[in-house]
């Protein structure tokens, strides 16, 4: 199951919970206890957006034959 993250808009607590990803029910806050939570937004899903903005950050360097 993957690592999602949720934020109770209650409390505003954050925290992350072992959920499946067609899990339809929401986690308690584990702070407050309240069902009023949301599902935040991954950091892959923001880096794929990133992404096509055309900065490419994690682009492997380039390599010289004889850099001696």
């Amino acid at each position: 199951m993957p690592l999602f993250e949720f934020k109770c808009n209650d409390c505003g607590y954050q925290f992350e919970e072992l959920t499946s990803s067609t899990a339809t029910e929401l986690p308690l806050c584990p702070e407050c206890k309240k069902a009023d939570t949301k599902k935040l937004p991954s950091l892959t899903s923001l880096g794929s957006v990133a992404g096509q903005s055309g900065s490419n950050q994690f682009q492997a360097p380039s390599c010289s034959p004889g850099g001696g």
